[in-house]
């Protein structure tokens, strides 16, 4: 009987056998179906692919990828080209999966960026920028801390206008602010309430905690001489008889008189601009006439030689006390000071601190 004679995809013959299970095998032979004499040696590599030699017409080896029966496999023929397929698809799955991660990353700044509403608004505390300020005398002294500037909100959906009102109030604390004199150090510590954070959902970051040396005191007996003069004055007032006060009364209508005469009408006195400051600041245009004004703080204001929070306090002047502007200056800090005469002595207090 005649075999049937085939020719795979390597150009090899070969014809159709049954082993004893009846299951076909290749017989590799030549084109009048001789089958080949020599055996042919199959291999494995670590891939676990199976292989024989084979000889070009240069005689040359190279690789036959074949089955375990020896039969070539057109497929993986060539091994370098095995090889790369498998580069380019591992490639490709590393590619995918980096897409995915790119694109997973963008999706959630995306929603965090436009559609959570509930994102949380960062606060660093240490951006806060004060101002230290002491009041009273040497040895009664009280410490104030003054918000110059407010931590910057990073999230633009918060109300920025109401939260910025929040942060102007928050929780001030002193290691010590009671009994000040000059030499003292303070601690000071500022949180933000707690109802705020809640009500606002803020991730506060950051602290601040500063610590601060107490100076400019004025002497404790200037100030037991006012309070003494004060006592004296009401007590005096009190006790006087009704001649008394209708002497004095009189007397006060004649000085004011002697004072409008020294003085011209305000609306016809003329403005005139002070040249004699200090260099570093700068003065405004200002009547020479005098304007009452009442202190504000209950904790009293002092009385400074220069227009600033840091020059030498000359006197201390309580809450409700009247003082006589001379006129005001705006120094480099951009404070608003006054120039003022209390109990007979000129010097200088903030202007946010009178009416």
């Amino acid at each position: 009987m005649k075999k049937e004679i085939y020719q795979d995809g390597a150009g090899n013959f070969y014809f159709v056998e049954y082993d004893k299970n009846n299951k076909p095998y290749k017989v590799y032979c030549d084109k009048y179906g001789n089958p080949m004499e020599v055996e042919v040696e199959i291999y494995q590599d670590k891939a676990g692919n199976l292989y024989f030699i084979d000889y070009d017409k240069a005689g040359k080896k190279y690789k036959v990828y074949c089955d375990e029966y020896g039969n070539p496999i057109k497929a993986n023929n060539n091994k370098q080209e095995g090889t790369k397929k498998t580069k380019i698809l591992k490639f490709s799955y590393v590619v995918s999966i980096f897409a995915i991660i790119i694109a997973l990353i963008a999706t959630y700044f995306a929603y965090q960026r436009f559609f959570n509403d509930n994102k949380q608004a960062n606060i660093n505390l240490s951006a806060y920028e004060v101002n230290f300020v002491t009041s009273g005398n040497e040895g009664q002294g009280k410490a104030n801390i003054e918000i110059k500037k407010v931590p910057e909100i990073t999230n633009t959906k918060v109300n920025n206008s109401e939260l910025n009102e929040a942060l102007k109030k928050p929780e001030i604390s002193y290691s010590k602010n009671s009994d000040l004199k000059n030499g003292d150090r303070v601690d000071v510590t500022i949180k933000l309430k707690e109802e705020d954070i809640k009500k606002y959902n803020l991730h506060v970051s950051g602290e601040f905690k500063k610590t601060y040396t107490v100076s400019g005191l004025a002497e404790k007996e200037k100030e037991n001489k006012v309070e003494e003069k004060v006592i004296e004055d009401k007590v005096a007032e009190e006790n006087a008889t009704p001649e008394e006060r209708v002497a004095e009364d009189t007397a006060q209508s004649a000085s004011n008189e002697v004072a409008n005469v020294a003085r011209p009408d305000t609306q016809e006195q003329e403005e005139i601009i002070i040249t004699e400051v200090t260099p570093s600041s700068t003065v405004e245009k200002a009547p020479i006439y005098e304007v009452s004004k009442t202190v504000i703080p209950e904790i009293g204001v002092n009385l400074r030689q220069e227009p600033n929070d840091t020059s030498l306090i000359l006197d201390a002047v309580r809450q409700g006390y009247v003082v006589q502007e001379l006129y005001t200056l705006l120094n480099d800090a951009g404070e608003y000071w006054s120039r003022v005469v209390y109990d007979g002595k000129e010097g200088w207090i903030r202007s946010d601190l009178l009416y």
